[in-house]
């Protein structure tokens, strides 16, 4: 049946097959066990082999592939409904459920098949709704996390993590993407949200910690983003109340909600689209380990005290992925019944939101007009844009969006200034204001823009990102460059200030599994250069610099990259192999490799261990205050331009900050050792620009850049994250100096 599904993809029909649900296998049939089963894993190829299977037996499943995941797995959706619907969905309920994100989380994709079971069956009626089913949308790492399990099932290391990432550039900041929409995953899942389904409701299962409530839904906890609309967010606790109800009724013990989830943050799979109008539900479930029992003391349950918002409690017991997979499956039936029963009313008020944010972005002007420099950046906006279905231009004077239309709200996010609200704890980070992220500058014009014809730009120019894939590009080919003294790329000597040869890259990967490193890889990857992975036993061997001229630590502490597990004393859940991190005889191959000519770059909190480890004349005056707060900002700072590692960059940036080091500098112990400020927070102005800052005096005039050059190499030190989760292409360009320039010869 699946050209048939392909034919419904499309918006086409056709006729209905004979159904045959008489030799549907049962999931417990087909896997050999139950669903859930203590120590049981159904792996992702055999899951897509199921609903293949049930694909080609009922005429109420058909099976999508959407494409394939970032390391070639098929990612698949299941459309499930009558047949009748299933050729026109006009005026039905769409309700699509996402699965196993987090691969760690694996109970979803254990719950999908015996949910997409149950519905063929005819467990609920289906005449006014479609159920789409992806049961999970990170194939990857679903293969990853069960081979895992298996191959350690029976050891002391049992349901323990990982030393890698479950996808292979975000791990767990895969749920964080979905306005960037960097990762591959996330765009075919948004094709889906905006392009050819569009459900109505976005359910998104995960799960949390062990020992506190059994279940999260939806109300949410404040703080709630200002630009939703007041309608959207009382059907998010219709649902979810409906949830808890069922639940309770159901039998099931610990459903709590308006707790740690707030509905403020726009990053998140089932949260992104709030802000186009639909309703997007996140249930977060306890978990075992992995397919593991875990059995929590009475003394142990967090949440075993009645409250209003967890009125029946569990008291504690043994927790196994059965009761995650039998929640997840009875949170699912009432957002189906849900959707039945108030179809009418939830899409009449869908309607009227989409009619109301026309007007909202009508009040807002004609157009939102994005401007810049960097012509690759004004690129990747537009890529942003198209995969986020936002009808747009762009031309020579930039991205013309335009605003009387129905995402009105996600462009005022976007695009608005975040001020988090004072009293609420954060969540996770709370700026987002995409222009700054990219180093562009935007306003919302009274009248749209003429088209300006087809871009044109020099592309040298270092102020435009993309010179640097070209750059990148040309030198692996084997072709002589230059930079200018503005910094702009040159293929002839002419006037050149630094001649550029390819870059010996090495980039540190722990066995800690850093998002911060897969994140990295990613940028690296997409401007041409070529990173290879510095594992411990490499950096342990020395002898760096026969092979490396840049190394790149990622954000991690000195005790991280140390030790491995910044603990001493903390027990070790990794098999001996995989335990440690580089130990004294890699903190001194690193320093022998810069005192050789090589170039150390460190992030975040990879300064302090560089700060430590070779006593650098700089200190982090925010090391040890607990009373400073500014989780996730975009800031304001100051830029030397006449320094290399600032070529094309303008005087004022806005660069991505959380929780991160604040530098200052002092006069060198010793004539071979310097350093200099690139980029520094003004004295004068506030740094704030988007976002939560609690304590501003404690960063006016610190440096948030630093270059200390180091006998004949040098350590270039990155108070912030300079490509962090590839968003913040604003402050790539530093990042991707500091690299050229550590192979560039003055001429």
């Amino acid at each position: 049946m699946r050209a048939f599904a392909l034919l419904v993809l499309a918006g086409c029909s056709s006729a209905a097959p004979q159904r045959m649900d008489a030799a549907l296998r049962s999931p417990e049939d087909f896997f050999g066990h139950r669903m859930g089963e203590d120590r049981k894993l159904a792996r992702w190829d055999r899951i897509v082999e199921y609903f293949r299977h049930l694909d080609e037996q009922s005429d109420r499943l058909q099976l999508v592939e959407l494409g394939k995941s970032t390391l070639g797995k098929p990612l698949v959706m299941a459309a499930i409904s009558t047949p009748a619907n299933l050729a026109d969905r006009e005026g039905k309920a769409i309700v699509l459920f996402t699965c196993a994100l987090h691969s760690s989380e694996i109970g979803s994709s254990q719950t999908a098949p015996e949910l997409a079971y149950d519905l063929v069956r005819g467990k609920l009626p289906l005449d006014d709704v479609v159920v789409l089913l992806m049961p999970s949308i990170n194939p990857d790492g679903q293969e990853m996390i069960v081979d895992w399990y298996r191959k350690h099932a029976g050891t002391e290391f049992e349901g323990g993590p990982m030393p890698w990432l479950y996808h292979v550039y975000a791990g767990h900041d895969n749920n964080r993407d979905f306005y960037a929409l960097n990762l591959v995953e996330s765009r075919l899942v948004s094709d889906v949200f905006y392009k050819t389904w569009k459900p109505h409701v976005i359910v998104d299962h995960h799960q949390m910690g062990q020992s506190g409530a059994r279940m999260f839904v939806p109300p949410y906890d404040d703080p709630v983003s200002a630009n939703l609309d007041p309608m959207l967010t009382r059907w998010l606790n219709v649902f979810g109340t409906h949830m808890a109800l069922d639940l309770e009724a159901a039998g099931r013990k610990g459903v709590t909600h308006q707790d740690t989830y707030s509905a403020y943050w726009i990053g998140g799979a089932m949260r992104t689209p709030w802000w186009r109008n639909r309703i997007g539900i996140l249930t977060e479930t306890a978990s075992c380990r992995i397919a593991t029992p875990v059995t929590v003391d009475v003394a142990e349950a967090t949440d075993r005290k009645v409250k209003i918002t967890t009125p029946d409690p569990w008291r504690g017991g043994t927790w196994r992925l059965r009761d995650i997979v039998d929640y997840q499956l009875d949170g699912s039936y009432s957002i189906v019944r849900t959707a039945a029963k108030y179809r009418k009313e939830m899409l009449g008020d869908l309607a009227r939101m989409d009619a109301d944010s026309v007007k909202i972005g009508r009040e807002a002007g004609e157009e939102l007009h994005v401007h810049g420099t960097d012509r690759g950046a004004l690129r990747e906006l537009s890529r942003m844009m198209e995969g986020l279905a936002v009808e747009h231009r762009l031309d020579e004077a930039g991205v013309h969006v335009p605003l009387a239309r129905p995402y009105a709200r996600l462009l005022l996010e976007l695009f608005g200034k975040q001020v988090y609200p004072e009293g609420d704890k954060p969540y996770d980070v709370t700026a987002w204001t995409l222009s700054w992220l990219l180093g562009l500058s935007h306003e919302f014009r009274a009248s749209a823009c003429a088209p300006a014809g087809a871009p044109k730009a020099d592309p040298w120019d270092a102020r435009d990102t993309a010179s640097f894939r070209r750059a990148n590009a040309g030198l692996r080919e084997g072709k002589t460059l230059w930079r200018a003294t503005n910094g702009d790329f040159r293929t002839e000597a002419a006037g050149a200030a630094w001649k550029l040869a390819p870059v010996r890259l090495g980039l540190y990967k722990p066995w800690t599994a850093s998002m911060d490193e897969g994140w990295t890889r990613l940028v690296l990857e997409r401007f041409e250069f070529a990173p290879l992975p510095i594992e411990n036993a490499r950096m342990k061997a020395g002898k760096l610099k026969g092979d490396f001229d840049c190394i790149i630590l990622p954000d991690l502490s000195a005790a991280s990259i140390v030790d491995g597990r910044g603990d001493k004393d903390r027990p070790q859940v990794l098999p001996p192999e995989y335990q440690g991190g580089i130990g004294t005889e890699g903190v001194a191959a690193i320093r022998k490799f810069v005192e050789e000519g090589g170039t150390l770059i460190a992030f975040d909190d990879a300064c302090g261990f560089a700060i430590e480890k070779f006593g650098l004349p700089v200190a982090d005056t925010l090391k040890g205050d607990k009373d400073f707060s500014c989780p996730g900002t975009i800031l304001r700072a100051k830029v030397d331009r006449s320094h290399p590692l600032a070529f094309g960059m303008p005087e004022e940036t806005p660069l991505f900050f959380t929780n991160s080091p604040a530098l200052s500098t002092s006069v060198p112990p010793r004539i071979d050792i310097d350093r200099k400020v690139v980029v520094r927070y003004e004295e004068e102005k506030d740094p704030l620009l988007s976002g939560f800052l609690n304590q501003t005096e404690k960063l006016k005039g610190r440096a948030a850049l630093v270059e200390v050059t180091w006998g004949k190499g040098r350590i270039v030190l990155f108070a912030f994250r300079p490509q962090h989760r590839a968003q913040t292409w604003g402050t790539f360009k530093l990042l991707f100096n500091a690299i050229l320039h550590s192979r560039a010869e003055r001429t």
